[in-house]
């Protein structure tokens, strides 16, 4: 399953409509080597993949997930390069006075971005081709496959700093720059994975051998390592960092060590188009506008859930409703681990997982509180609703530890997995309130819960690394025995289970 953050990758810079760079950018959005290309050639590479090595299929399908999103920044900064290009007269109206708010189609960039497109993107390349599923290299072959793979990301790179030469707009330069960084992250990947199949690279990566630092906007971003990052993409587990990691093949100015990131990039908002009479985009007069919103209205009305705000029971119509609902979940999940991770804590035999819960803790205390103060700033009592989610990972951990007599390292093995679920579904909520919070435009609640979100992806990171250690079969320093107080934890979760 693919999951979708309304949130572009990168954000979209500001600067003048050019049509022409616009059509420069379709090579790299819908040409042989481009954004089109790699997302379909890795995803159906992915889908395909036979044998156990999974690793290596985690790194080849986490990266065409990222695909995506690649695609989706380019076609919006395409969009945004076209809309409201130079000659057009934003107060005419089709056909007024024989006007051709238009006329610019007939000499700059692709006709079609204005006939076919209504000034948008088209799965198309520079010269107006279609994209052709015929680009896609998959042939079940893994060290094949990796080898088209790398030169597809080095082509696809190279093409991006011939365009990058070939336009100063700022918007274009922006989104090409990022790719471009990203390009040479996804090149060291498919290196790396070469490389432990015997491949030595010496000094022949990358492609192009260049210093990409000479473009400020990609050596900012190169300074901030994306090109050294990756993410998997993946919301249960991944092995792609036994892959994505160590020293960089790439020498020189984009040497660095790789890291597999287990939280995905903070995302920016998505640009949304203004109407465009001239193109009949969208072409909703007045009365298809009523039309619309009688239907929604009703529909809403229908399908909307019942929640509570702390003051009464009202129907979730509006994004401040919803807001306010996902707000009461994730404050019942907060306060139900401050009762959680002590027991956590005291039911773990390893020392530093057992510490890492302590700690977490006192966070977790910090997050109900800056909650809490997410609903004052709407004149709303802070209220816990049930949590289902939460109840499942507790409940998952009662009946574990009172039905199963594990070690003492495969319960902490589990204890870890468990607090993993918890950060999991935490980090989905706050990314989703975040996302809720900025259509309501009040950046103070959204500071509040960016800070919960860090603290719980932080969190994360450590419980996973905990994991990986402890399945490695590495114990964090603590060596004597907790058997009396699982035996006790065993005892208070039988006589509550009992009860219930």
């Amino acid at each position: 399953m693919f999951f979708h953050a309304q949130q572009l990758i990168n954000p979209i810079v500001a600067d003048e409509p050019d049509p022409a760079a616009a059509n420069a950018l379709q090579e790299g959005l819908g040409g042989q080597f481009s954004e089109m290309r790699t997302m379909m050639q890795y995803l159906f590479q992915a889908f395909n993949f036979r044998g156990t090595a999974t690793p290596y299929r985690d790194l080849i399908q986490g990266i065409g997930v990222e695909e995506i999103s690649h695609v989706e920044l380019i076609a919006t900064t395409i969009a945004n390069l076209l809309d409201g290009a130079p000659g057009f007269k934003p107060n005419g109206t089709p056909g007024e006075g024989g006007s051709t708010p238009l006329e610019i189609a007939l000499g700059t960039g692709n006709i079609h971005h204005f006939l076919v497109g209504g000034q948008g993107a088209l799965p198309v390349d520079a010269a107006g081709n279609a994209w052709s599923g015929s680009y896609v290299y998959n042939s079940g072959n893994l060290v094949l496959d990796l080898l088209y793979d790398l030169m597809l990301e080095a082509t696809g790179r190279l093409q991006k700093c011939r365009i990058y030469e070939m336009t100063s707009n700022r918007t274009a330069r922006a989104t090409i720059s990022y790719l471009i960084a990203r390009d040479a992250a996804h090149e060291a990947a498919f290196a790396k994975a070469l490389e432990t199949l015997g491949v030595d690279w010496g000094k022949t990566l990358p492609v192009p051998k260049f210093d990409a630092t000479k473009y400020p906007e990609v050596k900012a971003l190169m300074d901030e390592g994306v090109h050294l990052v990756q993410h998997h993409w993946r919301v249960d587990s991944s092995e792609m960092d036994l892959i994505f990691q160590g020293a960089s093949p790439l020498s020189d100015v984009n040497a660095g060590e790789l890291e597999t990131t287990q939280t995905p990039p903070p995302g920016a908002p998505i640009p949304i188009g203004p109407e465009r009479p001239e193109e009949f985009a969208p072409g909703l007069t007045p009365e298809l506008m009523e039309v619309m919103e009688q239907a929604t209205r009703g529909a809403r009305k229908r399908t909307s859930p019942r929640a509570s705000t702390g003051d009464g029971t009202h129907w979730v119509a509006e994004p401040k409703d919803l807001f306010l609902t996902e707000l009461a979940d994730v404050y019942y999940a907060e306060k139900a681990l401050e009762k959680v991770l002590p027991k956590l804590a005291q039911e773990s035999t390893d020392n530093t997982l057992a510490k890492g819960f302590e700690q977490h803790l006192e966070q977790t205390r910090k997050h109900a509180t800056n909650v809490e103060q997410v609903f004052e700033a709407f004149g709303k009592r802070p209220q816990a609703q049930p949590c289902p989610g939460i109840e499942g990972i507790k409940q998952e951990h009662d009946e574990f530890m009172a039905e199963h007599d594990a070690t003492p390292a495969m319960t902490d093995l589990f204890l870890a997995g468990a607090a993993a679920r918890a950060e999991h579904y935490e980090i989905a909520a706050y990314t989703g309130l975040i996302t809720l919070s900025r259509t309501l435009g009040d950046t103070r609640i959204t500071k509040l819960l960016q800070e919960n979100l860090r603290d719980e992806q932080a969190a994360l990171r450590k419980v996973e690394a905990a994991s990986k250690r402890l399945s490695n079969g590495r114990n964090g320093g603590r060596t004597r025995s907790r058997s009396s107080s699982r035996s006790r934890a065993k005892q208070t979760t039988r006589s509550t289970r009992a009860r219930s």
